[in-house]
């Protein structure tokens, strides 16, 4: 590099991760409780998703620098809002009646499942 150049450079953190998303097709001020749970040792992480105009939650959560694993990704239920669809990015199962999908987390991989429910 001469004196006077530039020199860009971009780091990237790659991590293990799981991300949640609300859907965002209906907003609504109705809060989604979800629970994020790793099958091996049953270690959970819970938190709120919404979508509205209101940003103290968001719709999407990250849950970073996870194990490789197995993992349930479960939407608590919420009254006049049932679960129309669940859907992830690489292979996946679930239950729409149990409000759940299951993921393999593989090392340094990463899933993002989106969870839709009907309007109000």
């Amino acid at each position: 590099v001469q004196a006077g150049n530039a020199v860009g450079c971009v780091f990237t953190h790659d991590s293990s991760g799981i991300f949640v998303r609300q859907n965002r097709f209906n907003p609504s001020s109705q809060d989604f409780p979800y629970t994020v749970c790793r099958v091996a040792d049953a270690t959970c992480w819970s938190f709120v998703l919404d979508y509205d105009t209101d940003t103290t939650r968001g719709d999407t959560a990250s849950l970073r620098d996870l194990p490789p694993g197995d993992y349930t990704i479960t939407q608590g239920p919420v009254a006049g809002r049932p679960l129309e669809f669940i859907a992830c990015v690489g292979d996946f199962t679930f239950d729409l009646v149990a409000r759940r999908a299951t993921v393999t987390l593989g090392a340094g991989g990463s899933r993002e499942c989106t969870f839709g429910n009907q309007p109000a």
